[in-house]
């Protein structure tokens, strides 16, 4: 599937490719590693976040490769821009084994981004919805491409999916400018919950379109 945002070459988006892994983990990495819950969970030297980060992605593409994430790319040129992890109806939470794909990240960053990590995971579990939905767990584009239409792309791509099976999308988000943006994609508030330091953690979600005419694999 190809895209042309304003601005800019086609983009292409569809599933995570042979030899793609590394490339979203860093762009990943670098598009949460000012995040609020980044901060608040990981260490708080920068210059520490931005070693621990790609070892914290790299677990978390491997854990969702093998434990029914759905992860979709956005490549420019041949070159990964975008990534977006998400999971099916029914398919979170991730299984606990998961955990061992993280073991990197727990070593390089220490026992109290360890300790933090683990508190806000059992908080976001226990207020994740408990209807059918579509759960938007990561949504990272690679800083130099941001402003260029890639994460309404994959937001697209995904939203079709969702509608497709007929369940709304829901997600977290830790910063203002992201509770704009998605609710100028439908998304509507649902709450808050407090990162760790009492930072603000939002709760959204997008219902289904009630008429649906294209579908994605």
């Amino acid at each position: 599937m190809s895209e042309s945002p304003p601005g800019g070459d086609a983009l292409e988006i569809g599933p995570l490719g042979p030899g793609q892994a590394r490339p979203a983990a860093r762009v990943l990495a670098a598009a949460f590693l000012d995040d609020p819950i980044a901060v608040a969970i990981g260490p708080r030297r920068r210059g520490h976040r931005r070693l621990t980060s790609p070892l914290s992605f790299a677990g978390i593409v491997a854990a969702c490769r093998s434990h029914g994430g759905r992860i979709v790319v956005a490549r420019r040129g041949g070159t990964v821009v975008g990534v977006s992890i998400a999971f099916d109806p029914g398919r979170w939470p991730i299984s606990d084994a998961a955990f061992v794909y993280e073991l990197a990240w727990v070593l390089a960053a220490g026992p109290l981004p360890v300790r933090r990590g683990i508190a806000f995971d059992r908080m976001v579990r226990n207020a994740h919805v408990e209807h059918e939905h579509l759960y938007l767990w990561f949504l990272g584009v690679d800083p130099a491409e941001q402003g260029r239409g890639v994460g309404r792309s994959l937001l697209g791509h995904l939203h079709r999916r969702s509608d497709r099976h007929g369940v709304p999308t829901y997600l977290e988000t830790s910063t203002m400018d992201n509770v704009a943006y998605y609710a100028s994609a439908g998304y509507e508030l649902l709450g808050e919950l407090a990162l760790p330091g009492g930072a603000p953690l939002w709760r959204m979600e997008r219902p289904a379109a009630s008429e649906f005419t294209e579908t994605d694999t």
